[in-house]
């Protein structure tokens, strides 16, 4: 009778250690899946803007073509938008791969993530254990 009892318990710590690592691996997907949403959706916003830019630009181009003066005007806004297109390529790298004060954040919160687990998992093993010394306790006045 023990035995089936302790089979028992055996099967659903595994069942329930295996639904945790699906829990885990479909939480992890679902992140991934938001990154990626949101990493795109950055990635359309600046499209959107360099696309307006690049519209705007070509506006004044043809309408500054005969003047001279729009060569300076050209090489100002041409410096701006180059800037401004830097700036959003690092601010994308960030976003897919974090540096510095970001890199530290999402590494700590890996960190919290991690120990949340295994306290988790230590916590089940002791009630496992304590669950076993109380049967064999019990086992032992009958």
């Amino acid at each position: 009778m023990y035995d089936k009892y302790f089979e028992d318990s055996e099967k659903e710590a595994r069942k329930k250690e295996e639904e945790e690592k699906e829990r885990a691996r479909r939480d992890d997907e679902a992140k991934k899946r938001r990154w990626k949403q949101e990493r795109e959706q950055l990635e359309a916003e600046m499209r959107a803007r360099l696309e307006k830019k690049i519209d705007a630009l070509g506006a004044k181009l043809t309408e500054k073509a005969a003047s001279s003066s729009g060569r300076d005007d050209f090489g100002e806004e041409l410096t701006k938008l180059r800037l401004e297109n830097e700036e959003l390529k690092k601010k994308l790298g960030e976003s897919i791969n974090p540096t510095g004060d970001n890199k530290i954040m999402y590494l700590q919160r890996e960190i919290m993530e991690l120990r949340k687990q295994v306290a988790d998992k230590h916590l089940r093993m002791r009630f496992l254990l304590y669950k076993l010394r109380l049967g064999n306790s019990n086992n032992r006045h009958t």
